[in-house]
Order: structure tokens, then sequence, then C-alpha cells
């Protein structure tokens, strides 16, 4: 790690202005996002979907205690003496707006594709609860809130709906932790009072643990934003047409809400009326100012120019788009190893409790009677149906060319491997700080 030395600064230099704003995505005290970042405990599951909607799963206090650079190496000027490599971060997207870097921190520029898409469905309760229920990774659990969950319970059992997610993903850079940190004093301090084991007589402790600290803490993350179209869908849409159909109809509904003029819309800017009246679709946006605007639906779209402006909200104040989870007890010191093993055993037994709960909820709202509409019979609806469906609707299409899958339907800019991307960005991290330990130019990066 960096030695820290004291420096005299000179007269010149000390009257500069010092950086004052840490880079988006660390947690802790001065960071712009304090809550929602890497070195922040959160719970590795979609844990609170029974409970009020504001109930967050990120939890406030940090795992990790952010270590500073040399005061020097925030003042203009200094960003390329030796010792202050990586101590700044400065995006070409935006280059008059530096961040501060912890010594402890390793941030790089994405230089991929500012936009990507990924596209997931959930077929069942069961696909549902696989899908949210990571606890080493995640690329889309940011947008996954209570409400969304219980939502999907009430529409898939008593609605016979099926859901499509579609992300578009805005990145800017990736932060990752060094693999040698010191711990925020308040974590270490209550990793000290916990119980050697696990039984009847401390779960209360080690549960009340797990609400403060969570279960896991993100050490690594691609920092940006996303804009999350929901599509709950009538089920048999999967059997009588098909899931890449659905796919396709979703990504109109997603540009026709949200981004219709975008250049990646093309082929996909008109959903079908069939589709258009079986689903329920809105777009939600998520960092910058996202979270002020609520629900994008077909009757309040977004406006001309305005996924610009919103965008140009995100690189100050950004949210992990895709990061990556450790336990918390692969964390804890040596001396602490007794502790680290009766979570890790509490751990499970918090999300055997959480899950009984998931399944009595689904239980209580099953099994699904509605009954199937009357065009869910064969693979090729009746020409009628179509004609008598929103003939004047401007969102839609009534043509039965709209509902043939296309051979190559219009490709979406797929988002990379991004969890393999932040792989090689930990391993960039170890080379760095290996250099720094050892005293020699760390290596740079393009």
């Amino acid at each position: 790690m960096r030695t820290a030395v004291l420096a005299l600064v000179g007269a010149a230099a000390a009257s500069a202005q010092m950086l004052q704003n840490w880079v988006p995505g660390i947690c802790g005290a001065g960071s712009l996002t304090p809550t929602v970042g890497v070195g922040c405990g959160v719970l590795g599951s979609d844990l609170k979907m029974y409970a009020p909607p504001e109930a967050s799963q990120y939890k406030i206090k940090p795992i990790i205690q952010n270590m500073p650079c040399m005061p020097q190496c925030y003042i203009p000027g200094h960003e390329t003496d030796p010792e202050c490599q990586y101590c700044v971060y400065v995006n070409t997207l935006y280059p008059d707006q530096p961040f501060k870097v912890p010594k402890n921190v390793f941030v790089t520029e994405w230089t991929g594709s500012s936009t990507c898409f990924e596209h997931t469905s959930m077929e069942s309760w069961d696909n549902l609860a696989q899908q949210t229920g990571h606890t080493s990774s995640h690329s889309g659990w940011f947008s996954w809130h209570s409400t969304t969950t219980l939502n999907f319970m009430n529409r898939y059992f008593k609605d016979m709906a099926s859901l499509s997610m579609l992300v578009q993903r805005y990145i800017y850079s990736s932060i990752v932790l060094f693999p040698q940190q010191q711990l925020d004093p308040d974590f270490e301090t209550y990793i000290s009072i916990l119980p050697t084991e696990f039984n009847s007589s401390t779960q209360a402790a080690f549960f009340e643990f797990i609400n403060n600290y969570g279960t896991h803490y993100i050490d690594s993350a691609f920092m940006g934003g996303s804009a999350v179209l929901t599509s709950f869908f009538e089920s048999c849409l999967l059997s009588t047409m098909s899931g890449q159909w659905v796919y396709k109809e979703s990504g109109g509904s997603f540009f026709g809400i949200f981004n219709h003029d975008h250049k990646h819309g093309s082929g996909f800017n008109k959903t079908s009326c069939l589709y258009y009246e079986n689903s329920n679709s809105s777009v939600n946006l998520y960092g910058g100012n996202g979270a002020k605007w609520g629900d994008f639906n077909w009757t309040h779209p977004v406006s001309p120019n305005f996924t610009k402006d919103w965008a140009d909200t995100l690189y100050s104040d950004q949210i992990p788009a895709v990061f990556n989870l450790q336990p918390l007890p692969l964390i804890f010191p040596a001396q602490y190893s007794k502790q680290a093993v009766a979570l890790n055993t509490s751990i499970q037994a918090y999300f055997d409790v959480i899950g009984a709960k998931n399944d009595a909820i689904a239980k209580s709202m099953g099994p699904r009677q509605n009954p199937k509409p009357s065009w869910c019979k064969d693979p090729n609806p009746p020409a009628a149906y179509y004609d008598s469906v929103s003939g004047d609707n401007p969102n839609c299409s009534n043509s039965t060319e709209s509902l043939a899958v296309a051979a190559d339907p219009p490709p979406l800019p797929k988002c990379p491997n991004m969890l393999a991307e932040l792989e090689v960005r930990r391993r960039q991290a170890e080379e760095v700080a290996l250099a720094l330990e050892l005293g020699i130019a760390p290596p740079t990066f393009k």
C-alpha cells in the first residue's frame, strides 16, 4: 500500500484550492454516495420484500475505512507526482470535474460502450427467487426494490403475469478495493463483541449485526446509472408466441416510453397491439436525479432531450450499476475466526427465515387460477383479434407483420461480461498495490 510520507508543500501549492469530493462509489463519510458503494455492507438477497417500500437493502454503516492520500495529492497540479498516482480520478468526458480517490481504492475509467443493454425474463415465482437471491455477485440488483418483488408475486399469482426487464446501463468507471484493507473502527469493535457460537440463545445478537451491517460487502463495482423497463405481460404470450418475441416487444415498449428517438431504437420502436393490450410497462431511472421522476409509461413518456439531461446528472451522483459481493466473514481479522464461522452460520439461518416468509406469502396468493385469454389456444391467434384491438392507437401496430419474429432482429448493444471485466480490474489493482508496497513505479493501464 502507499506509504504515508509527511511532505512540505510550496507556498503556491498551499494556496491552491484542494479537491473536496471523493470519487462517486466509495462508502462512508465525505462520499457523494455515502450509503451505496464499494466498502458498504449489503443484504445479499432481496430480503425485505415484505417490509415498507422505504426499507433499504443497503446498510448505512461502512465496513472499510477510507484512507486519504497525502494532502498535496489533492491539490491541482500534483496529480502526476509519483506518490500521487491514482489519487485523483478524471473522466475524459468531464475533464473539469476531478475527484479525490482514497489510497486504498483503485479507480479506472470505463472505456467500453457508454451504454449497453441486458434483458431478463421472470417466468415464474421460482425463477424470480433465483434471480433476486444472488449472494456473490449481481448485475441488476440495485434496480430490485421490495415493491418490485411483492408486485411480481401479486401479478404472477393473481393476474397470470410474467415479467420482462430490459436494462440500459450508463457506465463511467470501475472502482475496486485494494487487497489489504483497514476495517472501519466501529465495525471492528462490533466484531469483537460478537458471540463465538451461533445457537438459539445468540441468534438475536447475530441477526442484529446483520440488520446493522448486512451479510456481504461490495468489493468492486462499475459505477453509473440504469434505466430499467419493468414489463408485466400475460404469461400465455410465452407459449403462444415465444420468448424472443416477448424480448422484441418489450424492447418496443422501452423505446416507445423512454428513448424513442435513440439510434438503438430502430426496429424496436413499435409494439404490437397484442403485447400492448396484454402488458403493463413502466421505466424507472436509477442514479443521478432519476428518483425524482417516478414512473414513465405509455401515458407519461419521456420528453425529447430528457435522456441527455438525466445522463448529465449521473456523473456526480452514481450508483453501482454492476458489482461484486464478498461475504462479511471473509474480511474478519484472524483473531476473530470463531466469530466469522458463527456469523457464516447465522447468515444461512437468516436467509432461511426470510425464505420461509417469502414462501408463505407466495402460497397465500396461489395457486394460479385465473382463466386464460381467448387467444391463448394456438401459436397463431386469429387475425380478427388484431383487427379489433387498438386500431387507431399510435403506440402499437395491428399489422400481422409485427407479430412475426424476425430471423435477425435488430441487435441492441449488449453488455459484455461485466463481472469478468471487474475481475480484470481486480488483478490490475493487485499489481498496483504490490508496486506501491515495494516502492517502485506502479503500472499504468489503458
